[in-house]
C-alpha cells in the first residue's frame, strides 16, 4: 500500500498552490544511519522513497535530539531502532520558513518518540551552515543543481 500513498500524495502535489510541510510518522527508513538493528539486510523501499522525495522536491527537515524516534521494544539481539518520525517541506515552505526544525524527544511510554515542529530551531542555534548529504550526489539530478550553483 505505500506505493499507492506516496502516489496519491504525488498527485497532491501536483495540484497544491501552497507551501506545505509534512510532518508525522512516515514509516520508511531513508538511509542505514536511519536504523540500528543486528540485521545488515539492505533497508527495503528506501531507494523508491528517495527518488519520491527527489522527483517531488521534498526537503527534508533537520532535527534535534535522539537520533531514533521508534523502537520495536524487543530483547537484545532483537530490538531494533528507526527513525520513522520526521518532516519534509516544500521548497516554498522553506523560502517562507527557513529557520524550520523538528525536536525529537526520548522515546518513553509509546514505541514513537514524540516529535515538535519549531520554526525557528536552526537560528536558536546562531548559525545556518548549508550541507549536502553524500548520498545525494549518487542521484545525476542533484549533480546537476550543484554543478548549477
Amino acid at each position: 500500500m505505500r506505493a499507492s500513498v506516496l502516489l496519491e500524495m504525488e498527485k497532491w502535489f501536483d495540484t497544491c498552490n501552497i507551501p506545505f510541510l509534512i510532518v508525522g510518522d512516515i514509516n520508511q527508513v531513508d538511509f542505514s544511519c536511519d536504523k540500528l538493528s543486528s540485521s545488515e539486510k539492505p533497508i527495503e523501499g528506501a531507494e523508491e522513497f528517495n527518488q519520491w522525495k527527489i522527483r517531488n522536491e521534498l526537503v527534508d527537515i533537520p532535527y534535534k535530539g535522539p537520533r531514533f524516534t521508534w523502537c520495536n521494544n524487543r530483547k537484545r539481539e532483537k530490538r531494533v531502532y528507526e527513525r520513522l518520525d520526521k518532516a519534509m517541506g516544500s521548497k516554498e515552505w522553506l523560502s517562507l520558513f527557513p529557520d524550520t526544525g523538528i525536536k525529537h524527544y526520548p522515546i518513553q511510554i509509546s514505541d514513537h518518540a514524540p516529535i515538535e515542529v519549531d520554526l525557528n530551531l536552526i537560528r536558536s542555534d546562531g548559525k545556518r551552515p548549508f550541507k549536502i548529504d553524500a548520498w545525494a550526489l549518487d542521484f545525476e539530478e542533484c549533480l546537476e543543481k550543484v554543478r548549477n550553483v
